[in-house]
């Protein structure tokens, strides 16, 4: 088998999170309009206006099972603590609390737990930024001071010291039928993919931990719902494009567009020639469903990507495309086999729903691997 190769992704992955902002004062979104230096007892005011829930598809480190794709909601405005409860930068966040003490404690002070949607809001800002701080935030920084951990409408902290308790619920349960309870944030020890303001988990509601804490809001109307997840969906089925409509894909998609011109997608004897090398059959395959050439794969709900195998100017093409919300297209990853006159059996387990098996050689050592989605929502090609 001849070498293969893994083009650059096409995302600008943005700063890891962890990565400390270069400036001495707050990373914000608009410096320019500081808010007020935190003191006890503070809220802030968010104007009433449209947030677009959720995170894109293809975004590092999105959750495509939890997070809708940008839908946008219109959010009456409301008014929030600039800190966890009590509220005091002298005083640490209070947690080990349920849900059900961490709302009276607000009503104690004419107030109610926020809504998910206002705190995701409150946490991107008007211009939705992936974290509290804008583009990334250093959670030890964060730590150190609150101050320093704050966007331009005076909302500090979220993200970077402890989970908060939301009043929203998620009817289907986040992950656990019984985790209703959606809480927002993460601790300390959270990964960065966690510490996004459109990141979301679940707890029972009777949950008490140190490090779940919550703040308060107050508003006159209801903001609504977490809009509607996207149904679950096969694992693989066919794409129902044609060679030509393959083609103007690979020809629109800047990583793969110079394999467009001459790409032909594998036959399906062009796939049984694949499992022949290897002394293979469909019938004699059990554990591996063997699949067309060109597939809509859906490795998580909520996620689809494109699958595309084909030859091309000497060797074969494996291409994995995000398919984006306005029927576009995006690199997710591909490789090349440079080895003339062979061909690409792709194949399936619903036991193993995050991973594709691909081979120019059924069971032959080197002569494949795996396509797999990672837990940072980022495509990889695996050889063996």
């Amino acid at each position: 088998m001849g070498t293969a190769t893994n083009p650059e992704p096409v995302a600008e992955r943005p700063p890891p999170a962890e990565a400390a902002p270069p400036a001495a004062e707050p990373a914000t979104d608009n410096p320019e309009a500081a808010p007020p230096p935190l003191s006890a007892g503070q809220m802030a005011t968010i104007p009433a206006g449209p947030l677009r829930a959720g995170s894109a598809t293809a975004s590092v480190g999105r959750n495509p099972a939890r997070e809708v794709d940008l839908v946008e909601v219109d959010l009456p405005a409301f008014e929030i603590d600039r800190l966890p409860y009590p509220n005091d930068p002298a005083k640490p966040a209070m947690t080990g609390v349920s849900r059900e003490q961490a709302s009276s404690l607000c009503g104690e002070h004419g107030k109610r737990l926020c809504h998910e949607l206002e705190w995701e809001r409150a946490c991107g800002g008007p211009r939705g930024a992936a974290f509290v701080t804008g583009r990334a935030l250093d959670p030890q920084r964060c730590g150190a001071d609150v101050a320093l951990c704050g966007n331009a409408e005076g909302v500090h902290a979220m993200g970077s010291a402890v989970r908060e308790w939301t009043a929203s619920d998620a009817l289907e349960g986040l992950g656990n039928g019984m985790r209703t309870a959606v809480v927002r944030g993460a601790d300390g020890e959270a990964n960065a993919h966690g510490r996004r303001c459109a990141a979301r988990s679940a707890v029972t509601p009777d949950t008490v931990s140190k490090s779940l804490g919550f703040r308060c809001c107050r508003g006159t109307s209801e903001p609504p719902d977490y809009p509607a997840l996207e149904a679950d969906q096969e694992v693989t089925r066919a794409s129902g494009l044609d060679a030509d409509a393959q083609a103007k894909v690979l020809a629109a998609v800047p990583e793969l567009a110079q394999h467009a011109r001459g790409f032909t997608p594998f036959s399906r004897s062009d796939v049984d020639a694949a499992l022949r090398r290897g002394r293979r059959s469909r019938g004699g395959i059990s554990y591996w469903a063997i699949l067309p050439s060109s597939v809509l794969w859906s490795p998580v709900r909520g996620e689809q990507l494109l699958v595309l195998s084909g030859a091309v100017e000497r060797g074969a093409l494996v291409a994995v495309l995000h398919v984006l919300a306005d029927g576009e297209y995006k690199h997710a990853a591909s490789t090349v086999v440079h080895e003339e006159d062979t061909s690409i059996a792709l194949g399936v387990s619903e036991e193993h729903r995050g991973q594709l098996i691909w081979t120019t050689c059924f069971d032959c050592p080197g002569e494949g691997g795996a396509i797999v989605w990672g837990e940072d929502a980022q495509v990889q090609f695996g050889f063996r």
